[in-house]
């Protein structure tokens, strides 16, 4: 499962970076598939790099 986030010039990659990650964990995607394998990950792309630039894999908290 991804979360998508566009950084624009000017704006913090950190920052889109972390609130995908927040809005994963609040929100709870994928918590509901009972696969072993799901894998949630927050990928970052840049505008300007015309590149992804920052990625997060979310691990669920027992």
């Amino acid at each position: 499962m991804f979360e998508f986030k566009v950084v624009r010039k000017g704006e913090s990659k950190e920052e889109k970076l972390r609130a995908g990650v927040e809005q994963m964990t609040s929100k709870h995607y994928g918590e509901q598939q009972s696969s072993p394998e799901l894998k949630r990950v927050v990928l970052v792309y840049s505008i300007e790099e015309r590149q992804f630039v920052k990625w997060h894999e979310v691990v669920p908290q027992p």
